[in-house]
């Protein structure tokens, strides 16, 4: 959990349910993760992404329309969690 403000692998990429098979013994990593998502969006009520392009100077206005159109994916991921888990 150190390092999901970066980007990193986090349980919700192999848990979205409380059905998956993965879900009995991890709860406790599941339920941070759950507290971690609803206390990392930003004051819009969406989530920032955590990455940047190689070369971003070059690439300005191109990340900026790829960086949205990433944030609205990440944020129906992040709801669809959320939701699974009751938390919204």
């Amino acid at each position: 959990s150190e390092k999901w403000e970066n980007y990193s692998h986090r349980p919700s990429e192999l848990i979205w349910s409380p059905g998956c098979p993965f879900y009995p013994g991890n709860e406790e990593i599941v339920e941070k993760e759950l507290d971690y998502t609803i206390d990392t969006r930003n004051p819009g009520g969406v989530w920032d992404i955590n990455w940047k392009w190689f070369g971003m100077d070059q690439y300005n206005d191109e990340f900026a329309v790829s960086a949205n159109w990433w944030k609205a994916n990440k944020a129906m991921e992040k709801l669809h969690f959320l939701k699974a888990f009751d938390r919204l």
